[in-house]
């Protein structure tokens, strides 16, 4: 994971550097890498392929329409990969919360290796508005507001309720603040 993650870095801030684009999706791995989004956009943000991201998008609808959860995560994740908005990012990330919830039962231990990974998400959402705006303030602010609650609760504080990420999870207000 680490020479990954260190390869992609490398090749995007050589990339960046000669301002060519970058060919390829993103990496799966790279979506979690809020610094390597920030590099890729800073280099592909006006090329990224949104009308596939749009397709994928749309692909997702259809897969959770159907009731296919891993077709919908596998869209959504190709969607983001194609073009890492936070718009994409955050839609990869609700459906990981929700897909997490349903895996444990109430009153269950949640993976919490799963749930940084998804607060990952939510921070590359951020850093992809902060290098290539394109939310309307009031949507920015949510998505502040969604990071720094889910942040809260993984770093075992006072969570700032409503939380959306949490209650997308499937826990209480009650459960937001017992970790």
């Amino acid at each position: 994971m680490r020479v990954v993650r260190c390869l992609v870095l490398v090749m995007l801030i050589g990339t960046a550097h000669a301002t060519a684009r970058v060919e390829l999706p993103l990496p799966a791995a790279s979506l979690l890498q809020p610094e390597v989004i920030v590099l890729w956009l800073q280099a592909n943000a006006r090329a990224a392929d949104t009308q596939g991201a749009e397709r994928a998008r749309q692909q997702a609808e259809a897969a959770m329409r159907q009731g296919d959860r891993q077709g919908t995560l596998q869209s959504l994740e190709h969607s983001a990969r194609l073009d890492p908005s936070p718009t994409a990012l955050v839609a990869l990330a609700e459906a990981r919360l929700s897909e997490l919830g349903k895996r444990f039962p109430e009153g269950a231990a949640i993976d919490r290796d799963a749930l940084h990974q998804i607060g990952q998400l939510y921070q590359s959402a951020l850093a992809s508005e902060r290098a290539y705006p394109r939310l309307a303030r009031a949507a920015h602010d949510t998505l502040y507001q969604q990071t720094q609650c889910l942040h809260a609760y993984l770093a075992k504080r006072t969570v700032p309720t409503p939380c959306r990420p949490l209650q997308l999870l499937g826990l209480t207000t009650a459960e937001m603040q017992t970790q």
